[in-house]
């Protein structure tokens, strides 16, 4: 008897996982710092749509300054050997390997 539903869940469009991401890691958009939105954009992007991995990556970003943020939008964006693994773990692999000393 196989009684499990699949559920599918799509993925985030661009703009949700922007809209999470300055949620959790508490960015203003009116504090006009338009490198630090742009790269906070470049992130949520980045994510691949995965809210937990914004989540992880917005919570580790909060309350950090313009130049770890570079750090983590240029490691998200480094080859990843599967797509599953650049989807999920990269993003959380990233937060954890920089900011969870």
């Amino acid at each position: 008897m196989n009684s499990q539903k699949h559920i599918f869940l799509r993925p985030w469009q661009d703009i949700e996982a922007w809209e999470l991401l300055k949620e959790k890691a508490e960015l203003d958009e009116s504090i006009g710092n338009a490198e630090l939105l742009s790269i906070g954009q470049e992130v949520a992007q980045e994510c691949g749509g995965k809210p937990l991995a914004v989540v992880t990556i917005a919570s580790s970003l909060k309350n950090k300054r313009i130049s770890k943020w570079k750090i983590v939008s240029q490691e998200l964006r480094n080859p990843a050997p599967t797509v599953m693994h650049k989807a999920i773990y990269r993003p959380i692999e990233v937060s954890y390997q920089k900011f969870k000393r």
